[in-house]
């Protein structure tokens, strides 16, 4: 059985119904992704997501709760993805953070499916149309 590689991340949402995503533009990729990364060992999830989403937004954020957590296979290896929702407590206004995104934006959940997702947004938006998870 192959490794499993753990990821954990936030999920910030405004009054009207809009979900806060990076835009990841590299030489690799080119897509939208909510704050989070890689499981540092030694870290509880929700410490994961908090620390990269402080690092990739520029702003203070808090853990309101858990929302779950999905595997699923990219780039030929296995992944689970820890889904934490958040809210921006700092005062300075969250900015992306170069090199690996350009640009942040809120998009209405209902209208995710229009743009090009990573792997984890994908299973996150599957996940809320099922109604499996309700923001």
């Amino acid at each position: 059985m192959s490794e499993v590689i753990s990821h954990a991340g936030v999920v910030i949402t405004n009054r009207e119904h809009g979900m806060l995503l990076l835009h990841r533009a590299d030489s690799k990729m080119e897509l939208w992704e909510m704050p989070g990364g890689r499981h540092d060992d030694g870290e509880t999830f929700e410490e994961t997501a908090l620390r990269t989403a402080i690092e990739q937004l520029g702003t203070e954020i808090e853990i309101i709760g858990q929302l779950g957590c999905a595997e699923y296979r990219a780039h030929h290896k296995r992944h689970r993805f820890h889904w934490h929702a958040a809210q921006i407590i700092g005062a300075q206004a969250p900015e992306p953070k170069l090199p690996h995104h350009d640009e942040l934006a809120y998009f209405d959940v209902c209208k995710l499916g229009t743009l090009v997702l990573s792997d984890n947004m994908q299973q996150l938006y599957a996940a809320i149309q099922h109604e499996n998870i309700i923001l």
